[in-house]
């Protein structure tokens, strides 16, 4: 059963959106495979069939720069800028 998306869940899926494009990953089942969730996990959670886990949040966060402040509160810009490197 379906149930609405939480703001945290809709911005779970704008960022998936953007990561998918800036890393070229061509479907929902390939990022969830790459983050190491099931192949349909970013679709159950599209659907409302579950929310988003901290663990796939955190994935988000680790590894693709997304701004923890924004997924979660909703505050600030979607992605953290890259820090230079020395």
């Amino acid at each position: 059963m379906s149930s609405p998306l939480t703001d945290t869940d809709k911005r779970f899926c704008m960022a998936v959106d953007v990561v998918r494009a800036r890393q070229k990953v061509t479907s929902d089942r390939h990022l969830s495979l790459e983050m190491g969730f099931n192949e349909n996990y970013i679709q159950r959670v599209r659907s409302g069939a579950q929310s988003a886990s901290i663990a796939a949040i955190q994935r988000l966060v680790d590894d693709y720069n997304v701004s923890p402040n924004w997924l979660l509160l909703g505050l600030g810009n979607p992605f953290r800028r890259a820090t230079p490197t020395a």
